[in-house]
């Protein structure tokens, strides 16, 4: 389980993406990335107010045994927590031109969140605008992830910046700056995890 959150907008970050209360009214904003490993969705819910959102990332959702995920989604907003499906997904999809299975699958499972990202191919503006409008209508909580996962693939900071502004046009609930599990070598991590 991996847990991010951001106390302060960025420089030159667009203020209308950036909340200064959590989901419950405390502080900041968080996300936490669920792995599909062992874990007391209890003991988890307890923090729900610091917790904007609990991710399930990469693929995990289209792959997982159907049944199987939708008991977890179900216990974590049964528990007051915010499940949502990642941005990998939704990428693969768009890129083949399924994007409409991927919403069918989040609301099949019961997701409260989606997330629009770029990580690890270059979705389309208006693959961008149909994932934000279909999150409105459906009154799911949007983050945008901006950045690239692999190393060789960072975006300088003034393609970050512009990135940011183009997220913050889709009006999203959250913005997140890529940076793996690791916090080495990618978005604004260096390759020791330093800023």
């Amino acid at each position: 389980m991996v847990i991010a959150s951001l106390d302060t907008p960025l420089p030159g970050m667009n203020s209308s993406v950036y909340d200064v209360g959590g989901p419950r009214g405390v502080g900041g904003l968080s996300m936490v990335i669920d792995r599909l490993g062992p874990i007391d969705i209890g003991v988890l819910g307890a923090f729900r107010e610091y917790i904007n959102v609990v991710k399930i990332g990469w693929t995990l959702p289209l792959v997982a045994d159907r049944k199987f995920m939708g008991a977890r989604v179900s216990a974590m907003t049964g528990a007051g927590l915010r499940p949502g499906m990642g941005g990998t997904a939704l990428e693969i999809l768009a890129q083949k031109g399924r994007l409409d299975a991927g919403f069918e699958v989040v609301l099949q499972l019961g997701f409260r969140a989606v997330e629009i990202s770029s990580g690890i191919t270059e979705m389309s503006s208006y693959d961008r605008k149909r994932i934000a409008e279909f999150a409105r209508s459906n009154g799911l909580y949007l983050s945008v992830e901006v950045g690239k996962k692999r190393e060789r693939e960072q975006l300088s900071l003034n393609e970050t910046l512009e990135a940011l502004n183009r997220a913050a046009d889709l009006e999203p609930d959250m913005v997140v700056l890529e940076g793996r599990e690791t916090g080495l070598g990618v978005g604004i991590f260096d390759e020791r995890g330093g800023t």
